[in-house]
């Protein structure tokens, strides 16, 4: 008896917010009884994948003064066709979290009024100590227009922390304020509800969340999912879940990956999926991929994102009266003599 594959139609998540209760629930249908049912790749071919580049990653140690040091595993998702829809983040969350207490965590809040960068820090420290239990480095946005305004210096913020959050209140001032180094290195800062009563329970949410953002300018794509310090078991069993987002959220489904590999920040990558044929109708778009076109095209038809309300008269320049010559002057001159 062949299996059938298992598709679902892609669910949108909002630009930039996690929606950690919605995204929790990977599998769509209820007639999976398992994550390997659904899996297109075996369990055994992900497992040699992850041991070959934990291979890779301690024969690097070795030859490096960093030994004891963690790195990001990363998962590199080639795709067919570049997606119409821009901009789109799947949020995925991961049996095994890749973020902790013991994580570098900065949290972005909102101001308690002007000049008041330290009561609003202590504020929000005493609100973490009280329904956490764990104090992240808060910073305000007064604090980050002020002390952050230097590309070095929002550089070197970026490469201190692991997780950006921010208060849901102020997201929007926070991405403008920020410069593209956060979007390279793929930390755009998660929301999170700075007053819901729930906090410690949506903090942990966050912490078990990966995010993967598909900018739509490309054929790649990227996803941290795990670190060398983990197991062999946990690496995989985090890959399954990644892979079955892959099928069930990608617009245009699994037909439209490419290809699979396994990488850290600065090593060789693992191949250990390739798919070169391409499906007869990879050039249909998605619902959603057609729903996002048809808005802008109408956008567009409308005279762009900023119609002007009032068409501005535009005035006639009055002429200017020549100068008189030299030459006229002086005879000018002559004539009233």
């Amino acid at each position: 008896m062949t299996k059938k594959k298992i598709t679902a139609k892609p669910k949108t998540v909002e630009n930039g917010d996690p929606v950690p209760a919605k995204v929790a629930k990977i599998t769509p249908q209820k007639e999976v009884s398992s994550i390997k049912e659904s899996l297109p790749i075996p369990r055994d071919q992900l497992e040699s994948a992850v041991e070959a580049l934990l291979k890779v990653i301690k024969t690097r140690e070795k030859s490096s003064s960093l030994l004891g040091n963690s790195s990001k595993i990363l998962l590199t998702i080639s795709l067919h066709r570049i997606l119409s829809k821009k901009r789109k983040n799947i949020f995925i969350k991961l049996p095994n979290p890749i973020y902790t207490t013991a994580s570098e965590i900065c949290v972005f809040t909102k101001d308690a009024g002007p000049n008041s960068i330290e009561k609003a820090t202590q504020e929000f420290e005493d609100l973490f100590r009280e329904k956490v239990g764990f104090v992240p480095k808060i910073i305000t946005f007064e604090s980050l227009r002020k002390d952050y305004k230097q590309y070095e210096a929002q550089r070197a913020l970026c490469g201190s922390y692991d997780l950006f959050l921010s208060d849901d209140r102020v997201t929007r001032l926070v991405c403008r304020q920020l410069s593209k180094v956060f979007y390279s290195k793929k930390k755009k800062p998660w929301d999170i509800r700075l007053s819901a009563k729930n906090l410690n329970k949506q903090f942990t949410k966050l912490l078990a969340l990966t995010q993967w953002n598909i900018s739509g300018n490309g054929d790649n794509g990227i996803v941290h999912f795990a670190s060398s310090s983990f197991t062999v078991s946990q690496i995989c069993d985090n890959l399954e879940q990644v892979i079955l987002a892959i099928v069930n959220k990608l617009p245009r489904g699994w037909a439209n990956v490419r290809g699979l590999r396994l990488r850290t920040d600065d090593s060789i990558a693992i191949p250990f999926y390739l798919n070169n044929e391409e499906a007869t109708d990879i050039d249909l778009k998605d619902a959603e991929e057609v729903e996002y076109v048809e808005k802008n095209k109408k956008r567009k038809s409308q005279g762009g994102f900023l119609r002007p309300k009032k068409t501005l008269k535009v005035s006639k320049k009055r002429k200017r009266p020549k100068r008189e010559t030299k030459k006229e002057t002086t005879a000018a001159v002559a004539a009233v003599q």
